[in-house]
C-alpha cells in the first residue's frame, strides 16, 4: 500500500537527520499497513503502538471541536470569540470588527506565529528549557500577550500560521463548554471514537512506549510539555489511533451522525488561501 515514491521521500528525510525516528501508516476502507524506522530498541514493542508527539496534527482535533459546537448549535463560525475573552477584545478588535471563531480556525485573526518575544525572555532567564521553551510559557504570559497585542490588519483578509490563533481558539472552545480544553477533547472526540492511547499527559505505565526525540547533536529532547499551546499542538498518540482517528475522519467508520457532521464540516474549504495550491479549511 506504501508506494516507492513514498518510501524515497522516507529516505530523504531519514537522511536529514542524525537519530531520526518515523512511522508512516496507511488505510483503506479494510487495509492497514505500517512501516517504521526507528532510531532507538523498544522492546517488546509493535511499532504501531509506540507513541509520538503529533505536534500540529492536533490542531484537527481543535478545528473538530469547534465544528461540533457548531453543529450542535451551541456556537456560529462567525460569532465574535470577545464576549468569552472580553479583557482581550483590544487585541480581538479591528476597526470595530471583532475576530470570530472562523478567523482563528482559518489563520486570518492577525495574530503572529508565536509570542517570540516572551519565549526569547525564557531562554534567556533560563537556557536549560531551550529545548522545550513553552513548559515555562502559562497562562499569566498568554493573557499578557493578548492584553497588550495590537492587530496589524483586517480580520479574514490575510493567512498567516499562528500557533497562538490556535490556542486562542482552544482556550475560547473551553470557556464555550465550561470545562478544561484537555477535558472538553477527551469528552466530545477522544472517549467516542475510543482513542484509548491519545494523551495529552502520558500515563507513566506508557512511558516505556514513548519514542525518543534527539537534537542534531544527538542529546535527548524531554518529552514534550506545552501547557496553554496544548490546542495548537500537544497531542501524543500511537499510530494505530491516529489511523482509526484517520478512518473516521475520511468516513470510513461510522460514529455518531453528530460527530461524523462535524468531522465534515472541520474539512470544508473556507475560501483561504494558504500555501501555494493549498485552501484552508477548520484548522485543516
Amino acid at each position: 500500500m506504501i508506494p516507492k515514491s513514498t518510501n524515497r521521500l522516507i529516505d530523504k528525510e531519514l537522511k536529514k537527520a542524525r537519530a531520526a525516528s518515523l512511522i508512516v501508516g496507511v488505510v483503506s476502507h479494510n487495509d492497514m499497513e505500517v512501516e517504521s524506522y526507528l532510531h532507538d530498541y523498544y522492546d517488546g514493542m509493535d511499532p504501531e503502538r509506540l507513541l509520538v508527539e503529533i505536534g500540529s496534527a492536533t490542531k484537527t482535533f481543535t478545528g473538530t471541536l469547534l465544528a461540533k459546537l457548531v453543529t450542535d448549535g451551541v456556537i456560529a463560525l462567525d460569532d465574535s470569540v470577545c464576549p468569552y475573552v472580553p479583557k482581550f477584545k483590544k487585541a480581538l478588535t479591528y476597526e470595530g470588527k471583532e475576530v470570530t471563531f472562523r478567523h482563528l480556525a482559518t489563520h486570518t485573526a492577525s495574530l503572529p506565529k508565536d509570542d517570540v518575544q516572551t519565549i526569547r525572555q525564557l531562554i534567556k532567564q533560563d537556557a536549560t528549557v531551550k529545548l522545550n521553551p513553552f513548559s515555562q510559557y502559562d497562562e499569566t504570559h498568554f493573557t499578557e500577550f493578548f492584553q497588550h497585542y495590537q492587530p496589524k490588519r483586517a480580520f479574514g483578509t490575510k493567512w498567516v500560521y499562528s500557533n497562538l490563533g490556535i490556542s486562542l481558539l482552544g482556550y475560547v472552545l473551553a470557556k464555550v463548554v465550561d470545562m478544561s480544553y484537555e477535558e472538553a477533547i477527551q469528552t466530545y472526540i477522544l472517549n467516542p471514537l475510543c482513542m484509548d492511547d491519545t494523551h495529552f499527559i502520558v500515563p507513566e505505565e506508557k512511558m516505556n512506549r514513548y519514542v525518543k526525540s534527539y537534537t542534531k547533536k544527538n542529546e535527548p529532547i524531554p518529552p514534550m510539555d506545552i501547557g496553554v499551546f496544548n490546542p495548537a499542538g500537544g497531542l501524543k498518540s500511537s499510530t494505530l489511533d491516529m489511523l482509526k482517528y484517520l478512518r473516521f475522519q475520511m468516513g470510513l467508520r461510522e460514529t455518531s451522525e453528530s460527530l461524523a457532521s462535524a468531522m465534515e464540516l472541520s474539512q470544508e474549504a473556507q475560501g483561504i488561501k494558504a500555501m501555494k495550491g493549498f485552501e484552508n479549511a477548520l484548522t485543516w
